[in-house]
């Protein structure tokens, strides 16, 4: 796979892709444009958000359950595939730039001013944990391998580890100061 690539353009800027498998995935872009395709890629068709700001992450955990997030604290969730979505309340009035669930239930958002909020029914309610991170910073991903152990990554090169769900956090240092968007580990030990 990824020895051969065919661009595919949208009229609005895209954030996030999330596929869950080889053929289904959605993105999600500025203006509350998600797309969906169930053949790789092929061809997308749109989905309402009923929404018009801007969607920076999205998280599915089969072909029916999935999340979105974006600015103005906006959390979307469907449980059809994105047939419909319906806003979620949010216990943090920070725009979010990041999403994860392990499983239908048990999920995690971060966002802007250290905001971190964890669910464990489905997003119906939203619980903000803390982490030891400075007040202000711009928390950019969060990677969850299972219900224990996740990541954090922001702005200035912070890393955070938790091994407890997120009741508590750690800084790893990074040795860099450069801004990180993104993080991702195939299991406990080994992450990009």
């Amino acid at each position: 796979g990824g020895s051969n690539w065919e661009e595919v353009s949208f009229s609005t800027p895209l954030n996030a892709l999330d596929f869950v498998d080889a053929n289904e995935g959605w993105v999600v872009g500025e203006d509350g444009l998600i797309r969906h395709t169930i053949n790789g890629g092929q061809s997308w068709g749109t989905q309402n958000s009923n929404i018009t700001t801007d969607l920076t992450s999205v998280s599915f955990v089969d072909e029916n359950f999935g999340w979105a997030v974006g600015d103005y604290s906006e959390i979307l969730h469907t449980t059809n595939g994105g047939a419909t979505w319906i806003s979620q309340p949010n216990p943090a009035p920070s725009d979010l730039y990041s999403v994860c669930f392990i499983s239908s239930t048990t999920g995690w958002a971060v966002g802007f001013d250290s905001t971190l909020i964890h669910t464990t029914d489905g997003g119906a309610n939203w619980i903000r944990q803390v982490t030891n991170a400075t007040s202000g910073l711009r928390f950019t991903d969060v990677f969850f391998i299972d219900e224990f152990r996740g990541w954090i990554v922001s702005i200035y090169g912070h890393i955070f580890l938790t091994t407890d769900g997120g009741s508590t956090w750690g800084e790893i240092p990074s040795g860099t100061f450069t801004d990180l968007y993104s993080v991702y580990f195939v299991d406990n030990y080994n992450g990009w």
